[in-house]
């Protein structure tokens, strides 16, 4: 049986590997999304430039792109400045919030009745417990919220250090929380129940 200390050094491994993941996959988003998006807009801002006077069906059409690219972008950055700042439930509802958590990392999401009402504190814990925990999850992922417990299917192997942090992080918000293995994909589940 592994003792406090043990149990508490493997939760703050798995914390440091949860937060590793987290900014591998800002900087991949970053790089891979944003990054030419904005490149492209800068393509076509210098096309748009050079384009022959007269050329006004040319030149609305480089517009029109330009546009577009413009708009991913800043939609890009509004999403993951929403995603990433602390007390997103606060700001958006838990129903709002794991709608933004769903769509930022790719998840598909299934919510029935939610709990009638949650304080905005536990609202926004059981939030950073959903986004950690899809931090490390391959895609696609599945939010689900539905029989008073919020379960997000994980990868099969699941780092047991990130698994004890994850627990660690649920137990100290006043969440239960199970981590139901299978072959293809484990499950944490986290009871919306009273605080334990």
């Amino acid at each position: 049986m592994a003792t406090a200390a043990q149990s508490g050094a493997g939760a703050a491994e798995g914390l440091a590997r949860i937060r590793t993941a987290e900014r591998e996959r800002l900087s991949r988003r970053l790089h891979d999304r944003l990054g030419p998006l904005l490149c492209s807009a800068g393509l076509l801002t210098g096309m748009i430039r050079s384009a022959p006077a007269g050329s006004a069906p040319q030149g609305e059409d480089l517009i029109a792109k330009l546009e577009r690219a413009l708009e991913e972008a800043v939609e890009e950055v509004r999403l993951l400045s929403q995603e990433a700042a602390p007390g997103l439930a606060s700001r958006r509802g838990l129903r709002g919030a794991l709608e933004l958590l769903a769509r930022v990392h790719q998840a598909e999401l299934r919510m029935e009745a939610g709990p009638a009402s949650m304080p905005a504190p536990r609202a926004d814990a059981l939030c950073e417990l959903a986004r950690d925990a899809l931090i490390v999850s391959p895609r696609p992922a599945r939010i689900e919220l539905a029989d008073g417990a919020l379960r997000i299917r994980t990868a099969p192997d699941l780092d047991p250090a990130v698994a004890r942090a994850l627990e660690a992080s649920a137990r100290a918000a006043g969440f239960g929380f199970t981590l139901q293995p299978a072959p293809d994909a484990a499950t944490i589940e986290i009871p919306l129940g009273e605080i334990r």
